[in-house]
């Protein structure tokens, strides 16, 4: 089969020799087929290998109708909490019997009236049931909180509204606020040779059994800029707020530094509190923060500057707390002394970025392109589908309505499409197929014998039907699948003067009614 048709997939393989296989049964015990004593039967080899080798007939099945179904909107909140400024992604699941055409993502404060949109795309399924997702831009993250919700719209123009959705939004941690990484740590952003987790080299965690360190198992990296970003700070209740911050560091001297800086303008500038060579052991620093009182929140960040050679075992923080202790006056670090250090590692090839991470849109899932038709006045409807003079029997998709079957080529002889649906007059459709080749008969609109005759679709078969058809005829019109399949009222498959005949001869009273079929 393969040697006929390189090109089948391992799924087609299994379906070919399922639909050519001779059934066996007996009357004792396996009277149907198939069944649990023969399988689908005897494979037949020549039968398989013919139908490799055929072509294959696409289209789909549909008829007119109203869809009245809106679409069904699934989501799962994940997000209830947020401090300013963070993005977060929306994902949700929308189902339709027909088609999505449009999803999107409404956002707004907490208490406003006033929507956002927060475009949706589709990454995986396909318009009838699909997942989706976007992105809650930063800046819609203010406190002390906000809303949001999805809208969803089929190709009928059915739309469906999910519930309200609430996100809490604090402006940041406030005094009293400890970390010591004993659990995952939330809001806490990192990149380079920053780690979470249990060391095996370096010093033991002095508490939690856990800690961040720029590399849990060995020496940092030469040439590297680390950042670890802690969630943002919001000292705008405190009198006399202090950083205390345990760690632990062994760096080259000078050369390498560890920085702790801290922004109040979002990341504009920074002011530095330096470390360099070895801490002698575990240290507790108190950094005074009662100079950076500000009305907005305020960016911590740790970061590890490394040259171009000679590395060390690196920083390592065991715990970061917010506290009031009574420290007032200037900063506790005089880092002027430490400058030459600072520039000397932070050189024009390993640049401190700016950026806040978190207000950065993350790297979500790719979309997928999946234009669809438009059958707003269509439904798919569930057929069997006979090809003649071969009387292969297949079945389409009832979900969409859609139908490939493969067959073997007939090297020029005309084939028969018989599309047989309950209340539906039969459609046929008449081509040629070659082998490893692919007919295409695209849409089959099916109708009711009351439909058939009425090409122009006014609700009566009059003369103006008849000019419709000799138009489509001689090319000055083309017909709608809709029109086609009701012009052709001899059920042959074609339209031609044969139908535009018998439309006269209805409208005069030579034929009762409509169709006749042969």
């Amino acid at each position: 089969m393969l040697s006929a048709n390189p090109d089948l997939s391992p799924e087609e393989l299994v379906q070919i020799l399922k639909d050519t296989a001779v059934p066996l049964t007996d009357a004792a015990d396996y009277p149907d087929t198939p069944n649990y004593g023969y399988g689908y039967g005897l494979v037949d080899a020549l039968a398989a290998v013919l139908r490799a080798r055929g072509g294959t007939i696409t289209g789909r099945v549909l008829a007119p109708g109203a869809d009245e179904e809106t679409p069904e909107i699934l989501h799962q909140q994940e997000v209830t909490f947020l401090y300013q400024g963070y993005t977060f992604p929306l994902e949700v699941t929308v189902e339709d019997n027909l088609a999505v055409a449009s999803v999107k993502a409404q956002v707004r404060p907490a208490g406003s009236d006033q929507w956002k949109d927060v475009p949706m795309y589709l990454y995986a399924g396909d318009h009838r049931s699909g997942d989706y997702w976007g992105q809650v831009p930063w800046d819609s993250v203010t406190e002390p909180g906000l809303e949001y919700k999805f809208i969803a719209e089929d190709a009928a123009g059915n739309r469906s509204e999910s519930p309200l959705y609430e996100v809490e939004v604090q402006l940041g941690v406030t005094t009293g606020w400890s970390e010591d990484f004993s659990a995952e740590p939330l809001f806490w952003e990192w990149d380079g040779d920053w780690q979470w987790g249990v060391p095996t080299v370096g010093p033991a965690p002095q508490s939690g059994g856990k800690l961040m360190a720029t590399d849990l198992d060995g020496n940092y990296t030469d040439g590297m800029v680390s950042n670890l970003w802690a969630p943002p700070l919001d000292l705008r209740g405190a009198t006399a707020p202090v950083l205390r911050l345990d760690h632990w560091y062994q760096t080259e001297p000078d050369n390498d530094v560890c920085l702790v800086m801290i922004s109040t303008d979002y990341g504009e500038s920074r002011l530095y509190a330096p470390f360099t060579g070895d801490s002698g052991g575990w240290r507790t620093e108190y950094l005074n923060l009662q100079p950076y009182i500000v009305s907005n929140e305020i960016y911590l960040r740790f970061v590890l500057v490394s040259d171009e050679a000679t590395n060390y075992p690196g920083w390592y923080i065991d715990r970061v707390s917010l506290v009031e202790i009574g420290i007032t006056g200037e900063n506790l670090f005089e880092h002027d002394d430490f400058l030459e250090q600072i520039e000397k590692a932070a050189d024009p090839g390993r640049v401190i970025e700016l950026k806040i991470p978190f207000r950065q849109p993350p790297q979500g899932p790719e979309p997928l392109i999946q234009p669809f038709d438009d059958p707003v006045k269509l439904l798919p409807v569930p057929a069997e589908l006979v090809i003649e003079p071969t009387g292969l029997t297949a079945a389409n998709n009832p979900v969409d309505g859609r139908f490939s079957i493969r067959h073997p080529g007939s090297a020029g002889e005309v084939l028969t499409l018989r599309i047989n649906a309950p209340g539906y007059l039969p459609a046929v459709r008449t081509f040629t197929l070659d082998e490893l080749e692919t007919v295409d008969l695209e849409d089959v609109i099916l109708v009711t014998e009351a439909d058939s005759g009425d090409v122009d679709q006014s609700g009566g078969v009059d003369v103006g039907d008849a000019i419709l058809v000799l138009r489509q005829i001689v090319g000055l019109v083309n017909l709608t699948p809709s029109q086609w399949q009701r012009a052709d009222v001899n059920l042959d498959g074609t339209v031609d003067v044969a139908d535009a005949i018998l439309i006269m001869r209805f409208i005069v009273g030579l034929v009762p009614s409509l169709p006749v079929d042969g």
